[in-house]
């Protein structure tokens, strides 16, 4: 290990998944994702009807290394597609990055009211 490449740790050739958990509580879903270290303005979220899509880029900002011990966190670029239980009201949505964490609201689409059904 004390000779490993370190060019692992500038980029990644193979894209690689930051940590989930996935909440829901009775008006939403809430999904948390371990984005530590990862500057806001690299993170991409597309929301759909049922998939969260999490794109991004985390970089090594260490400089001059010509040894690594250990090596355990994933640099370079990396993507997940979250299938959601429920399917989301995607214009009411919301992030934040707290923590260390990308917090992602994402309200439960319930439609309500009535709707009169004719016979053809």
């Amino acid at each position: 290990m004390r000779t490993f490449n370190v060019t692992r740790m500038r980029s990644s050739s193979s894209l690689w998944q930051p940590p989930v958990d996935i909440y829901e509580s009775d008006a939403e879903l809430i999904v948390f994702v371990d984005v530590a270290g990862i500057a806001p303005e690299r993170i991409k979220l597309m929301a759909e009807a049922e998939m969260l899509t999490i794109t991004g880029e985390r970089k090594c900002e260490i400089t001059g290394v010509t040894h690594v011990h250990r090596l355990e966190i994933e640099y370079g670029q990396f993507a997940c597609r979250i299938p959601l239980p429920l399917p989301i009201d995607v214009d009411h949505t919301r992030s934040e990055i707290k923590n260390g964490f990308l917090v992602v609201r994402l309200p439960i689409f319930r439609r309500q009211g009535s709707v009169e059904i004719n016979f053809k």
